[in-house]
């Protein structure tokens, strides 16, 4: 309907602060909509935390966010030297607007640098859909690493 009228408003902060090795945080995005289209649209604030710890070669990533679904992600990376590092993680998408439970995502995998801006990466994913299934917003299973479902050999170059 060209008629519709739709009006979206959201804001946000987030702060965060580093302790050593860790730097944590939270943030908060109050949203809201008012729309013609769906009068009774319920439109749920997002909010969260997260913690990085990187010492030596070794980095640890959590996130915790709610809103309009749940996000529950823990990575892993361990930079063995060499040009070769290694990286793992868990993501449970939670449950979406529906009430459904949706994807639990495992992954590994690790990274080779070929020099000269090439590198080679090999991964295993595997995902369990629940019966929401995948959020269709991600291009990638892991929040740090660009990982597909299966197993997955790919050479990437930089210019």
């Amino acid at each position: 309907d060209d008629d519709a009228d739709e009006e979206r408003e959201s804001f946000g902060v987030q702060g965060a602060d580093t302790f050593g090795d860790i730097t944590a945080g939270v943030f908060y995005v109050y949203q809201e909509l008012d729309s013609d289209t769906f009068p009774d649209a319920d439109v749920d604030d997002n909010y969260g935390i997260f913690a990085d710890y990187a010492a030596g070669p070794l980095g640890i990533g959590f996130l915790f966010h709610d809103g309009q679904d749940e996000d529950l992600q823990v990575n892993v990376t361990y930079d063995l030297g060499n040009g070769i590092s290694l990286f793992g993680g868990y993501r449970d998408e939670g449950e979406n607007a529906a009430d459904e439970e949706q994807a639990e995502i495992f992954y590994i995998g690790g990274d080779y640098d070929l020099g000269g801006g090439a590198s080679l990466r090999l991964s295993y994913a595997e995902v369990d859909e629940g019966e929401g299934g995948v959020d269709s917003d991600l291009d990638e299973l892991g929040a740090a690493e660009d990982v597909k479902e299966g197993t997955t050999l790919a050479v990437s170059f930089e210019f």
